[in-house]
């Protein structure tokens, strides 16, 4: 019954928030990560000499805007792919999507909000990974409004609901069409 509940409010909403994971575990994570090299985020955001380098968190701090880790690095961390297989968060992904899921694009990122400007997946924008699709998020550090936090506006994942919200008109379908699947950042 719950599993069925909550992918009926991600189904409608758009997003779910599943428990806590234990601090212990997130510090296991943490540790880990703690020693691991980044690279660029998104070679649009960062100065010429950062591209093809592998850099410390606090490198990274100072010049990029999103800087991620290896996959090598993602695999071999403690507890993550644990998290991603949960029996109880597969159920509601498969309730969600009406098969089994799989993983397809795992990644591993920081993403940093201090005083530079927001660039790449920073600015508003629909993730359109594939026609029907679930992503995962989990904070490793604590996020508050001043640090960047994710935000996802509620129902914003069906494009009906956006074609009415923008008021799109017959004659403007295929201009909605391409903004809508083509078009990644989004304003305001």
């Amino acid at each position: 019954k719950d599993t069925i509940d909550h992918a009926a409010k991600l189904r409608e909403f758009g997003h779910l928030k599943l428990p806590q994971i234990s601090p212990t575990r997130i510090k296991e994570i943490t540790t880990y990560l703690s020693g691991k090299n980044l690279s660029h985020g998104y070679k649009g955001d960062l100065e010429v000499s950062f591209r093809d380098k592998k850099v410390s968190i606090a490198e990274a701090k100072k010049v990029l805007n999103r800087a991620n880790y290896s996959i090598k690095d993602l695999m071999s961390c403690p507890h993550l792919l644990n998290i991603a297989n949960d029996p109880k968060t597969l159920a509601i992904i498969e309730a969600f999507l009406g098969a089994t899921p799989t993983l397809v694009v795992p990644a591993l990122w920081w993403s940093f909000a201090e005083g530079k400007e927001i660039g790449g997946p920073q600015k508003f924008h629909i993730d359109r990974d594939d026609l029907h699709f679930c992503k995962l998020f989990i904070y490793l550090t604590d996020v508050d409004e001043a640090a960047g936090p994710h935000t996802f506006v509620e129902k914003t994942h069906r494009y009906e609901t956006i074609k009415n919200i923008r008021g799109s008109t017959p004659s403007s379908n295929k201009e909605f069409h391409d903004w809508y699947w083509y078009q990644l950042s989004k304003t305001d």
